[in-house]
């Protein structure tokens, strides 16, 4: 809820001759339940995508050196060997996305606080709505990763739709598996990534939830007792998998699941955010009323009444490495 009556802050701000600050007040609070409801919404692809800065419009270039090979026993009195290394690049490029709203002079001064809540929280969540769908747009367009490679390839896909029993275990031992003995294209070498996230669409959400929590297969043909999703892995005392419940992958594809490796390490997908801003803008337009004769400055559009707003936001998705990724189900 606001603190306090809008009409009641125009009024003092009135009373003291400065009712040309109204309009910047306004626009705070309006910031202020833009970005409460972009935070609340939920959809969190920072947690499986990397996040990163981009400066300007330009195409940004990603360099990628490959694997080394296995070192070379070197031969007493003889020279050590030299290592050698490839390179692959990707480009990245911010674009921009927004809307107008406008907020009439009626709603203001009849304090209307269900219109004035509504539409900028509605603005919120479209701003995360507009990423997350293009986040997973990536996956669902399948897009060419770092070296020309289609993002979802035939060594990381499945075609198995998660089930709470052992075949659903084995559905995520099958994804796990293939990100730790994902290799590097150019040297084969593995790259000794490890699964961190599953993703899944909200109608799998407590079978995910159950496939990594349950201790016990009950009534299972399987003579599985300990679930090895649950335990930490042997080879880097690695956590078990964190479930992400992404609602946008409910729109096309609702019988898929995705996990994906730590995005440090290798991210799958990266996100660069122009200057590093992981939140949209909030804009107003200057007013454009002139007042000739009685009373103070108009605060209005001319034609309207109106105060304008614009949210903007310069982001851009793009897909890294393939080798980050397993796609399971539909």
């Amino acid at each position: 809820m606001l603190k306090n009556s809008l009409l009641s802050i125009y009024k003092g701000l009135k009373e003291s001759n400065a009712p040309e600050d109204f309009p910047n007040i306004l626009a705070d609070v309006q910031h202020k339940m833009i970005l409460d409801a972009f935070n609340a919404f939920p959809s969190m692809p920072e947690l499986w995508t990397k996040s990163t800065t981009l400066n300007d419009f330009k195409t940004h270039n990603r360099s990628w050196l490959s694997e080394f090979g296995d070192l070379q026993k070197k031969v007493p009195g003889g020279p050590y060997q030299s290592g050698t290394l490839s390179d692959q690049t990707y480009g990245i490029k911010a674009e921009t996305y927004g809307l107008l709203y406008s907020l009439l002079r009626e709603t203001i001064i009849n304090d209307d606080r269900d219109a004035l809540k509504s539409i900028p929280m509605k603005m919120g969540r479209s701003a995360k709505r507009t990423l997350a769908k293009g986040v997973v747009a990536v996956l669902e367009r399948n897009e060419l990763a770092y070296d020309g490679s289609a993002i979802l390839r035939a060594a990381n896909t499945g075609n198995t739709v998660l089930s709470a029993d052992a075949t659903g275990v084995t559905t995520l031992q099958t994804g796990t598996t293939a990100i730790a003995v994902s290799t590097d294209p150019d040297s084969g070498e593995i790259m000794g990534l490890t699964a961190q996230t599953l993703v899944v669409a909200p109608a799998y959400a407590e079978i995910a939830k159950w496939l990594i929590g349950a201790t016990e297969l009950i009534g299972s043909t399987s003579s599985l007792r300990n679930n090895p999703l649950r335990s930490p892995a042997l080879t880097k005392n690695q956590a078990p998998l964190t479930v992400v419940v992404e609602p946008m992958l409910q729109n096309n594809f609702s019988g898929r699941f995705y996990i994906f490796a730590d995005p440090e390490d290798a991210p799958a997908i990266e996100v660069g955010y122009l200057g590093g801003k992981q939140e949209p803008d909030l804009l107003t337009k200057r007013a454009d009323t002139l007042t000739i004769a009685g009373g103070a400055e108009d605060l209005w559009g001319y034609d309207y009444d109106d105060i304008d707003y614009k949210v903007r936001w310069d982001f851009a998705a793009k897909a890294a490495f393939y080798q980050a990724v397993y796609k399971g189900g539909n």
